[in-house]
């Protein structure tokens, strides 16, 4: 072989007719990584900030409790709140309690509040961002474990600022999941339980969904603040079975509430507890024990927790048939993407726990 004009022989990879274009897409490669590591590269966000990108109304209500700041949205507050703390309603009113799922805000329950206003407006609806996600943020503890996130909720209603002794609780994914725990934790303070899909400790063939998964292999690059836009058109629309439904517009808000200080880095803490598989599942036993109004709603094209999943739970837990609803054209967040077709199913839990019963079996 002999000896090329740019210092390599002929024979290799990138020969003498081809050096030129190999360096240039060599350079080209370099260049395209580093844009979209830079444009994956983020400075974090401060809560007033995403207020104003974000805002909910003066019933999106920031207030301190055990010395760090919590966000939730009462529809029964008037704006006369302060900033720092709040003060229940004077007229003992029937809540219903709605936790949102990994990644989520207070944002993903406005259509179905919106809708149950219309039907019960009576009811006060409380939506809590619980940590480390929407605008409340991480924890000094760093613990985000199921318990005691299913702790700090419980707390935080009780004998925090909402100061609601029992409730209705309501909750997607995680939140669903929670909202099983508080049952399991703290049978005497629900009233009501309604899934809108959440794990429970039954079997399952469901696989941890890929957004989750992506989020983990990047755990290196996501602690040094790389967190790709990106990544949440396709990872939001795997959500919906309607993936139009996942906007731009959507998209941006899910990202941009990701990037509140110490947010990414918390998020991860909390998918590495998952991963390590450290968190103790609801029990299916406590469900089939339970002697209040238990609703499940799935939705039929969920692939984040497949309706597989939801099977297991009304052999384990010993469901009725009319306890688990699958809602058609829906996906995982079936109570956002179908808000109009689940409501109903949402104020048959409510006025059932106005009935006074000794079990609801």
């Amino acid at each position: 072989s002999t000896q090329s004009t740019w210092g390599i022989k002929s024979g290799t990879s990138c020969d003498n007719r081809l050096m030129p274009s190999c360096r240039t897409w060599t350079a080209i490669t370099v260049a395209v990584l580093c844009i979209l590591f830079y444009q994956g590269c983020h400075d974090e966000l401060e809560r007033h900030q995403l207020l104003e990108m974000y805002p909910l109304g003066p019933q999106y209500i920031q207030c301190e409790w055990e010395g760090e700041p919590v966000m939730y949205y009462d529809t029964h507050a008037d704006g006369s709140q302060s900033t720092t703390t709040t003060t229940p309603p004077t007229t003992p009113t029937n809540t219903l309690v709605l936790l949102h799922g990994t990644f989520a805000s207070a944002h993903t329950w406005m259509p179905l509040v919106a809708a149950l206003q219309r039907v019960v407006p009576e009811w006060r609806i409380l939506c809590v961002d619980y940590p480390p996600f929407g605008l409340t943020g991480p924890r000094a503890h760093a613990n985000y474990s199921l318990a005691s996130l299913t702790s700090f909720v419980h707390n935080f209603v009780r004998h925090g600022p909402p100061a609601v002794q029992s409730f209705v609780v309501g909750g997607n994914s995680l939140g669903g999941s929670i909202s099983m725990k508080l049952l399991e934790m703290y049978p005497e303070a629900v009233r009501g339980l309604i899934v809108f899909s959440g794990r429970a400790a039954v079997p399952s063939s469901g696989s941890t969904p890929w957004v989750l998964s992506l989020v983990s292999w990047f755990a290196p690059l996501v602690k040094t603040g790389f967190l790709p836009r990106l990544m949440f058109g396709p990872g939001l629309r795997s959500a919906y079975h309607n993936g139009d439904l996942a906007t731009p517009e959507v998209a941006d808000r899910y990202f941009n509430i990701l990037r509140l200080r110490g947010v990414r880095l918390a998020t991860l803490q909390r998918l590495e507890a998952f991963s390590r598989g450290e968190d103790a599942w609801p029990s299916a036993h406590t469900l089939s024990q339970a002697t209040v109004p238990v609703q499940f709603i799935w939705g039929q094209s969920d692939t984040w927790i497949p309706t597989e999943h939801a099977h297991f739970i009304r052999k384990a837990a010993n469901l009725r048939d009319d306890q688990l609803k699958f809602m058609e054209e829906c996906g995982h967040v079936v109570h956002e993407e179908c808000a109009a077709q689940v409501v109903d199913l949402v104020v048959d839990v409510l006025r059932d726990t106005l009935i006074p019963r000794a079990n609801s079996k």
